[in-house]
């Protein structure tokens, strides 16, 4: 037996991968043990059937239509991962790789195969799925409980704090109003008044930010020009708001979730980027057959940009992401060092026609 023959029944024979060489028509005609073990087969058993008859159905059309490919010489080789069925009737996953070989023994081609059992891998790919599903629901949850506490927040400073410091601060300038002028106790009682009306807009303003309804009550065009001027002027910078005729109605959950997007892109851009300038855009794109449009929303700034392969999970960008996931949306990042930064959120909205359709 030659020395090259030796050596490659020695791989065929010890290669901890699957191999099988089959004729056109899918019949096994030699295996390795190791395939063997992976399907829990005999070599005689294997070989006398149809590389069919232990494929999963699910996964048999891709496989099968591949094959065909190769028999006909239109590919020379292919790579899937499938499913198998051993013989005591459980799965098991494998990374197939088939290719042509030129010339069997008798002249014919052959095909070789190789398996690589990756039925471990797959099992923890399906636990880190699991994972990663209640992570997303546990963050989804999170994010709900965050929004409603600033709501409730919100409300109490509003129609409680704020209501009684309103009704301080009137009750002061009625007292103001009734004091003579000469009385020296005046002057300060109008202070305290001007203080306590400062005091009732602080907390008027902090009731906005920690839950604003502007999305709800404004639309969305209207209250990211509001959010853009206020944020442009507590930080001393140049913001930009375009935004065309949208025409077509938005609903409060995807109006609110694109605030809340802007309103933490513009405060990272403020703060972290060095910026001087930056562009809000929202514009409507391509209608889809079933009536969906796609909104984009682009904050664009002429920052000192970071990477974001190392920003990716920082607590911003993960929330932004999140909250874009949870009404169907995505969250895109484009930045370099020394470039700015681009951050685009995209959301399907449907037109009013969809929505009368759907909803009959």
């Amino acid at each position: 037996m030659p020395d090259s023959e030796q050596k490659f029944r020695y791989l065929f024979e010890k290669s901890p991968i699957g191999i099988a060489l089959e004729d056109l028509g899918g019949k096994l005609l030699f295996v390795n043990p190791a395939l063997c073990s992976m399907l829990g087969y005999t070599v005689e058993e294997l070989t006398s059937m149809n590389c069919s008859q232990f494929a999963d159905p699910e996964d048999e059309e891709e496989d099968w239509e591949l094959f065909q490919k190769l028999r006909s010489n239109q590919i020379s080789n292919y790579q899937i991962e499938k499913r198998y069925v051993r013989k005591d009737g459980t799965y098991c996953w494998g990374r197939l790789h088939v290719s042509l070989l030129a010339e069997g023994t008798n002249g014919s081609p052959l095909i070789i195969a190789l398996v690589e059992d990756i039925t471990t891998r797959k099992a923890a790919e399906k636990v880190m799925e699991k994972q990663q599903l209640a992570l997303q629901a546990l963050a989804s949850r999170l994010i709900n409980a965050h929004e409603e506490e600033r709501k409730r927040i919100a409300r109490e400073l509003h129609d409680d704090i704020g209501q009684r410091l309103s009704l301080l601060a009137m009750n002061i300038g009625l007292i103001v109003g009734g004091l003579p002028k000469e009385r020296a106790e005046r002057a300060e009682l109008f202070r305290t008044y001007a203080e306590v009306s400062d005091l009732v807009s602080d907390v008027h303003e902090l009731s906005h930010k920690l839950h604003s309804s502007r999305p709800q009550h404004l639309g969305l065009r209207l209250a990211l020009k509001e959010l853009c001027s206020q944020i442009g002027n507590h930080y001393k910078l140049a913001v930009e708001v375009r935004s065309e005729e949208l025409a077509l109605p938005i609903p409060s959950e995807t109006a609110s979730c694109l605030y809340r997007v802007a309103e933490e892109a513009l405060h990272n851009a403020a703060k972290h980027s060095g910026a001087s300038q930056v562009t809000v855009t929202v514009s409507k794109g391509e209608r889809s057959p079933n009536g969906e449009t796609l909104l984009r929303m682009e904050i664009k700034d002429n920052g000192r940009g970071f990477d974001p392969t190392l920003a990716a999970k920082g607590l911003g960008l993960v929330s932004m992401r999140e909250r874009l996931r949870m009404i169907g949306g995505s969250l895109h990042v484009q930045s370099r060092c020394g470039t700015g930064t681009v951050i685009a959120a995209e959301a399907v909205v449907e037109d009013a026609a969809a929505q009368r359709a759907k909803a009959s």
